[in-house]
């Protein structure tokens, strides 16, 4: 046996015990690409970019938001309303924004889509150009279908113009899960990667719309692990009364705007004639202001309702001593007293040297 002999043997032997002690990989998971990034403190610098904002005090660079209300909120008309905003870089609802491309994924309705572009360019007597439409449902579930179709549309539609994409709207949550229930973590997990994938292969923020729950005071409907993705969390109300359309931004990560309320009204712009002698209309969005939020009024125990029913019936100022008085069948006068307290503190009435007021009244 020569020495070469020796050595490869000695090699093959080498290899194989690495082997038999090597956790396989998954199929389709074995190593390949770039290592995963890594950074020590003392090497990291500042990088203005990964907190930029395309929208002030909104939307983050490469960020994930979502857009939510119930049917006929008005949230997708105020998302295509930026849209059109960023495409020719005026400002949205009173909000700076970078300029840049968008594409929006019209998962239902292109055709209200293609009527709001025209809407929006006879109301404001400016030409839309870099927004894009895909105007159908994309899944968005799995990899293989469309996540990677997307993503190489965005980059080519992006070389194409010669200007980055700065926003991709995915319009609904439900139409790109394709099937796939809301309610469930996986499936929703799957989604949120997608979207991953998608924002960091492309560079652009990522904005679902979404409807509410059951339960409004819960927020969107589906499982949570959607919400605790998202960079920035919008909620829209609509006024009937007023045609105002009201977002409240109900989450955000890294800027400080959380509860902050913007508003548009919508203007309806006459598109021309349509079939059966009717006329084609579209909206436009104005800026307004947001309405003050609604104070909740604050359960409130019967000696304090008894209270606010006697000052009402009196319709006058009365010392806190009379109206223990006349409700002492009903309450002691402690406790007339502690609710006259309360009710203080709640701001609903006034107590100046032992005279009790209606606030209001």
């Amino acid at each position: 046996m020569t020495i070469e002999t020796t050595i490869d043997q000695l090699d093959a032997e080498a290899e194989a015990f690495a082997m038999a002690y090597r956790v396989p990989a998954l199929p389709g998971l074995e190593a390949k690409g770039p290592r995963i990034p890594f950074e020590w403190a003392k090497d990291m610098t500042d990088n203005a970019d990964e907190l930029r904002e395309i929208v002030q005090g909104l939307l983050t660079a490469g960020g994930m938001s979502m857009i939510y209300g119930e049917s006929n909120s008005g949230k997708s008309y105020l998302a295509t309303h930026l849209a059109f905003c960023m495409s020719h870089g005026s400002p949205w609802l009173g909000r700076q924004l970078e300029q840049g491309a968008v594409i929006y994924v019209a998962g239902e309705g292109a055709t209200s889509i293609r009527r709001r572009i025209k809407a929006h360019e006879l109301h404001f007597g400016r030409e839309i150009e870099a927004f894009g439409l895909i105007p159908c449902a994309l899944s968005l579930m799995d990899p293989g279908a469309d996540v990677e179709n997307l993503i190489e549309l965005i980059k080519e539609k992006a070389s194409e113009i010669g200007q980055r994409v700065l926003l991709v709207i995915v319009d609904t949550v439900a139409r790109a899960m394709g099937g796939g229930n809301e309610n469930a973590s996986e499936d929703m997990s799957r989604l949120v990667r997608a979207g991953d994938r998608i924002r960091e292969e492309t560079g652009a923020h990522l904005m679902w719309i979404h409807h509410s729950g059951k339960d409004q005071a819960k927020g969107a409907r589906g499982h949570s692990s959607l919400r605790a993705a998202l960079d920035t969390e919008m909620e829209v109300t609509a006024d009937s009364l007023t045609a105002t359309h009201t977002i409240e931004v109900t989450k955000q990560r890294d800027l400080s705007t959380k509860g902050e309320r913007l508003a548009g009204r919508f203007v309806s712009v006459d598109l021309g004639p349509g079939q059966w002698d009717t006329r084609i209309t579209a909206c436009a969005v104005e800026d307004a202001a947001a309405p003050a939020v609604a104070r909740k009024m604050p359960r409130l125990g019967e000696a304090q309702q008894a209270i606010l029913g006697l000052l009402r019936g009196a319709e006058k100022d009365l010392r806190v001593s009379e109206v223990a008085k006349r409700l002492s069948e009903q309450f002691s006068t402690g406790s007339t007293y502690n609710a006259a307290s309360r009710l203080k503190d709640l701001g609903l009435v006034e107590i100046t040297g032992g005279v009790m007021h209606l606030i209001g009244a």
